[in-house]
């Protein structure tokens, strides 16, 4: 039998046809219960992409100059927007599934076993969430960027235990090709030095479990919603957010600002420096979201980590658009990033050719 890394396996997964990006289903074996066909594949796929790549614009475009220090801030603590994103979906998502399904689709939402599972899913979603607003202090940027890309090599050693889903030797290189790209580009446009306070190995330790449980997340959510694709999509969000909001608030009264615990004066001090720029913060966050778990449904984890590389040629096209003076290193890290995100993409057809060439040479032997 052949190992896992190898190219002609006999474990590859199904393929639709009329598919272009070749999403891998429940198992690595099946395809996604919800085939939508190349081009809505490419919309979706494309959709995420101009998410990720707008969302940091809209975060970045929040922030205010801070008299005193001369620095950019946020006007509001960094940890409401994401409490109230996640309180918001909940709410929406069980308003939305009474609406559409009645009474019947809302109780579905508390099935016994899909809502323990989303429910699981949900609080490692609030957990990474949680990571993300303690500030990982004890590490430089440059450091914490380059951990932070690990989740693309990571996402697809989690898939192995998950979904049996290998890779082949080939698209181990272009995912460690597209992760050392990916930190090269990070390095060089946001790696610059910060000031860092606190241990460095509780810095690094937080990093690393950061990017643990986003793979985790992502991983699951992958395997599950294609397990329950016969429940409409939003019901599964919904399972997702009812767990997610419950945990992100009680981790969030554990949350200082400058002012001191952001709870400590209830709505008033929770909502302390908001404008309409932070209710836009919030609403980015909701959609992105939103389509993360959308991609993750109808696609896949791995092609979800495509779409967020790929992003960074619209955050970089926008800011030579903006002003920002052209740098040839960047510009050609950019390039390696696209270059690595089509390879993979093609090299799925490659790998089912040389799959079916040697399932047909040994059937002829």
């Amino acid at each position: 039998m052949a190992t896992p890394f190898e190219v002609g396996r006999e474990d590859e997964p199904a393929r639709n046809p009329s598919s272009f990006l070749n999403p891998v289903g429940q198992t690595a074996k099946e395809a996604p219960p919800k085939a939508i066909g190349a081009r809505m594949e490419l919309i979706v796929f494309f959709f995420f992409v101009f998410v990720r790549a707008l969302h940091p614009v809209i975060i970045s475009a929040s922030k205010i100059e801070n008299e005193t220090t001369g620095k950019s801030e946020f006007p509001h603590n960094k940890t409401s927007p994401v409490v109230a994103m996640t309180v918001s979906l909940c709410i929406l998502n069980l308003i939305f599934c009474w609406a559409v399904g009645g009474k019947k689709q809302f109780m579905s939402i508390f099935a016994k076993e899909p809502f323990l599972i989303f429910s699981i899913n949900g609080a490692i979603y609030a957990l990474g969430d949680y990571l993300e607003m303690a500030g990982l202090e004890g590490i430089s940027a440059a450091a914490y960027t380059i951990l932070q890309q690990f989740r693309i090599v990571l996402t697809a050693i989690l898939l192995i235990p998950v979904k049996n889903q290998y890779q082949t030797r080939l698209q181990w290189t272009i995912l460690c090709i597209l992760m050392f790209a990916m930190s090269t580009y990070m390095c060089i446009t946001g790696g610059e030095s910060k000031d860092v306070h606190g241990s460095a190995i509780k810095g690094y330790l937080m990093s690393i479990a950061k990017v643990f449980v986003s793979c985790s997340g992502a991983v699951i959510t992958d395997k599950y919603m294609k397990k329950y694709a016969t429940d409409p999509t939003h019901v599964c969000i919904a399972r997702t957010f009812v767990a997610r909001a419950i945990f992100i608030v009680l981790l969030s009264f554990t949350q200082k600002d400058a002012h001191g615990f952001i709870w400590s004066g209830g709505f008033v001090s929770f909502f302390r420096g908001w404008n309409w720029m932070s209710v836009a913060v919030t609403c980015s966050f909701i959609v992105k979201s939103v389509s993360t778990i959308y991609i993750v449904a109808l696609l896949d984890s791995i092609l979800k980590n495509i779409a967020e590389a790929l992003s960074v040629l619209f955050v970089y096209g926008y800011e030579i658009l903006a002003g920002k003076s052209f740098d040839p290193a960047t510009f050609m890290a950019v390039l390696v990033v696209v270059a690595a995100c089509g390879a993979y993409i093609d090299s799925k057809s490659v790998v089912d050719k040389a799959s079916n060439f040697d399932a047909i040479q040994a059937a002829s032997k």
